[in-house]
């Protein structure tokens, strides 16, 4: 409103002094040539300036605004990938440098798109002073003073006009972000933190009557119980669906339960602060999410200041140093492809030669080859190796070696094993050779505990787990029942 009132105000005495100076077929070509000035903002919006007019930041927004787009929205598109490695600060570093930039770029390209607009408008604004005045000084009608004062009010006139069009484009894209800003502040916010890094976490997990649900027909937990010593390794076993994963996301607190609590040594895990016990806690999940970078970058996340030799070691573990190596490939056709977008882009402003597309983001394509073109069993070892990188107090293994090989699985549960020692850990797992080692085997059915021992034990009491087992090693089935 009081943006808007002085503008009117401004285009009520302009068309006062056309109307009453200026007869009313001219005041009528004023009208129509300040229309068109006025949508110069709207029409300057979809011109593509010449490639000799464009500056260099005019250049960089196209080039790296689809690859910072395409980085924001792996990052949200895998969150659970950003807290299971405590990076929430790292990415938002990296989303305000990107906007830095693209603010930067922002402001450049309107810069110059706006000089264009005033050198057009400018144009327009003589063409309408000199229509005006061409007959009327000739004729003794029209004095200089008189054509100054026009063109003076010719100028007040247009000027207002161009404010209410870039108004009514910043109205229409406020409004189209009406709904989703609406939807943003009713979101459940995220767990409270204090980002108290310096909270010391230790201790063994206790689950004492957790009962959890999606929905109010669907009860996935139900007064589940079992402890994990300190240093410990636990298994969690049973038929699919009987909420052995639940628990996994129950214990990172991706979930809060129904009833029931989780205590970390003697804290109730819902009293602690969530970025600290995080930051204690790596885990493997069942589906792993991997980020549109190079499996270097992908182990990396794990921890960012880890080093090369770091990052090699955590590789040899999981048994992928072969994949690193193909990284170095990709780094160096990067580098080349920069260099050839340099003499490409000086070429073009020369000689008006335009990018050659196949050779635009072959580096890039070549780096989401190697990632999406990646079997189960190589996300899954990039996955094992980004969790050991973080070096963790709690260890959560959610089906980590489902999708390998039965070699490759020998390999990398012996380096699980190693790497667990001394370490709390908590293993999901269907095939029961792979936690047969463990300190104690929960038996999961409807989510429900129905048995609890080692190995040796459950074999012994002759219950679910020992049919399971049976049926793994190649029993009869016709004897085996799960029910």
């Amino acid at each position: 409103m009081f943006e808007l009132l002085p503008i009117v105000i401004d285009l009520a005495t302009a068309l006062f002094f056309f109307s009453g100076s200026i007869d009313y077929v001219y005041t009528g070509i004023m009208m129509v040539i300040a229309c068109a000035d006025m949508n110069l903002t709207n029409v300057m919006d979809y011109i593509d300036p010449p490639f000799y007019m464009r500056p260099d930041y005019y250049d960089r927004d196209e080039e790296d605004e689809s690859e910072e787009h395409n980085l924001d929205i792996s990052q949200i598109n895998e969150f659970e990938t950003v807290k299971y490695f405590c990076n929430e600060k790292e990415e938002l570093r990296k989303f305000r440098l990107n906007k830095a930039n693209d603010n930067i770029t922002c402001y450049a390209n309107y810069w110059f798109s706006n000089s264009i607009k005033d050198m057009l408008r400018n144009g327009l604004m003589m063409i309408g002073s000199v229509l005006m005045a061409y007959r009327r000084p000739a004729d003794s009608e029209m004095t200089v003073g008189d054509y100054m004062l026009f063109a003076h009010y010719f100028y007040r006139f247009t000027s207002p006009l161009n404010t209410i069009s870039e108004i009514a484009q910043r109205l229409r894209s406020y409004f189209d972000d009406m709904d989703v800003i609406y939807e943003l502040f009713h979101d459940r916010t995220e767990i409270p933190s204090e980002n108290s890094e310096n909270v010391e976490i230790s201790g063994g997990i206790r689950i004492q009557n957790l009962s959890f649900s999606y929905s109010e027909d669907n009860k996935i937990l139900k007064n589940v119980s079992f402890d994990v010593p300190e240093g410990k390794t636990v298994a969690l076993v049973g038929p699919s669906g009987s909420g052995k994963s639940t628990i996994i996301r129950l214990l990172y607190r991706f979930l809060d339960p129904d009833q029931g609590s989780i205590f970390i040594g003697e804290a109730d895990l819902q009293g602690l602060d969530i970025y600290s016990y995080r930051k204690t806690v790596s885990i493997v999940p069942q589906d792993c999410t991997l980020l549109q970078a190079t499996v270097r970058k992908n182990i990396g996340y794990g921890r960012i200041s880890a080093t090369d030799e770091e990052i090699d070691k955590a590789a040899a573990l999981a048994k992928i140093d072969n994949l690193l190596q193909r990284d170095d490939t990709i780094e160096q056709r990067k580098i080349q492809k920069k260099k050839l977008e340099k003499m490409q882009s000086k070429v073009r402003k020369l000689f008006g030669f335009p990018y050659y597309e196949d050779l635009d983001d072959y580096a890039e394509e070549e780096e989401e080859m190697q990632i999406n073109r990646m079997s189960g069993g190589e996300r899954q070892r990039v996955a094992i190796a980004r969790a050991l990188l973080k070096d963790p107090k709690y260890l959560f293994l959610d089906e980590a070696t489902s999708s390998l090989d039965t070699i490759t699985e020998k390999q990398i549960q012996h380096a699980l094993t190693d790497a667990a020692n001394g370490k709390t850990c908590i293993i999901v797992a269907h095939r029961l050779s792979t936690i047969a080692h463990a300190d104690n085997i929960v038996v999961l059915k409807d989510g429900t505990v129905v048995e609890q021992g080692t190995h040796n034990q459950l074999l012994k009491i002759q219950g679910l787990y020992s049919k399971m087992w049976h049926l793994q090693q190649g029993g009869d089935l016709s004897c085996v029942n799960l029910d």
